[in-house]
């Protein structure tokens, strides 16, 4: 039997979560069916340091800072210490960096010393990065999209392959096909489609940021059809800046069917997409979009906008309605049509459960994962 590669992964665009069904965590116990290696990331939770493995991935964590400028120096820092340092005791063949910017610029760093092969991951859209995070962008923000731009090129420059989300995602980058590749992201599929299902009448929105999910077109054209569906609630499960939500408890106020909650565990997840009626993901800019996925498995009919790589998952008219990003009207549309075609409804259900199952559950992700390291090693 073949010995399983040493990986190290990289990962600081957040804080992540290493509860047992955080996707996160089942990623890795994925993957650990085919790798072994080293985790380093900064955690959420001060319990998380705690956590030494998951799978055959050992792990080195250390806590989120909140201040940008020390975050990123301390990152750096820490991550280039402990990437030599685990260099040192097993010689990992590739590294992965979960974003093209500070997970990358170490990569870059560590590759220089461990003549390593880089994969870069991209899994937002560049040419959006910071635009539409929140309702207004502040001097940071800018300060973040100048640096970022002028990055970015150095690291193409240096990495052994990009990893993408869907074919054209780089654009208006322009790079050489051969440092590409491009499949789905992971999802964790098992749980959703085991749970039991049911139409409980309600419509059901879940992530964050919610300027960036594009929360508030979705209840601006909830409020448009609410009358005529009366029996339909709308329920919204996420998070947003602080900043920013009073706009969207405010969009909301005069309508008692709408009803806006906090995040919530992916266990919570699974049963409220089990029992909803649809589910809607009305993005201003999106690369993947896991929740449409677990919302196909669970056999449920689903309503996007066009942004992004939404398109690559979701084919309009055969298992899913896409909408024309930012436009209220047309969302309302698609909406009233979901709820008033129950054939249609379960004809979409149908196929985009069949397509979920034979091209996004993890066997899919671990196969493309494979390829993405043999082609790393080659180049």
């Amino acid at each position: 039997m073949e010995s399983k590669k040493e990986i190290l992964f990289i990962s600081l665009s957040g804080p992540v979560i290493f509860e047992k069904d955080s996707l996160f965590f089942q990623m890795f116990r994925c993957l650990s069916k085919r790798f072994k290696g080293y985790i380093i990331s900064h955690v959420m939770k001060s319990s998380d340091l705690k956590i030494d493995k998951v799978g055959c991935f050992k792990t080195c964590l250390f806590t989120y800072k909140w201040n940008f400028f020390r975050r990123i120096i301390y990152s750096c820092l820490k991550t280039i210490k402990e990437g030599l340092k685990i260099w040192r005791k097993c010689k990992y063949e590739v590294i992965i960096c979960r974003d093209p910017l500070t997970s990358a610029f170490c990569g870059i760093i560590l590759k220089k010393f461990t003549k390593a092969k880089l994969v870069v991951e991209v899994r937002g859209i560049l040419k959006d990065m910071f635009k539409h995070n929140k309702r207004s962008i502040n001097f940071l923000d800018r300060l973040k999209i100048k640096i970022s731009k002028k990055l970015i090129y150095l690291i193409f420059k240096n990495a052994d392959l990009i990893k993408l989300l869907y074919k054209n995602q780089l654009f208006p980058y322009k790079l050489p096909e051969e440092k590409i590749i491009f499949f789905p992201d992971f999802v964790e599929t098992k749980s959703f489609e085991e749970i039991k299902t049911d139409d409980q009448k309600y419509i059901l929105f879940v992530g964050g940021p919610w300027y960036i999910k594009g929360l508030d077109i979705l209840i601006k054209a909830f409020n448009i059809i609410s009358n005529k569906f009366s029996e339909y609630k709308l329920k919204v499960f996420g998070w947003t800046w602080q900043a920013d939500k009073d706009y969207f408890f405010n969009l909301a106020k005069d309508n008692s069917k709408i009803e806006i909650y906090g995040p919530i565990s992916r266990k919570e997840v699974a049963r409220y997409m089990a029992n909803c009626s649809l589910f809607v993901l009305p993005s201003r800019t999106e690369s993947m979009g896991r929740v449409i996925v677990e919302a196909m498995i669970c056999k449920k009919p689903v309503v996007a906008s066009n942004a992004g790589g939404i398109p690559y998952i979701i084919k309009h008219g055969y298992n899913g309605l896409l909408f024309e990003k930012e436009n209220v009207k047309d969302l309302a549309k698609k909406l009233e049509t979901i709820l008033t075609n129950k054939d249609l409804a379960k004809k979409l259900s149908q196929n985009a459960y069949e397509y979920a199952k034979n091209n996004l559950t993890e066997k899919h992700f671990l196969l493309n994962f494979q390829r993405m390291i043999d082609k790393a090693c080659k180049s």
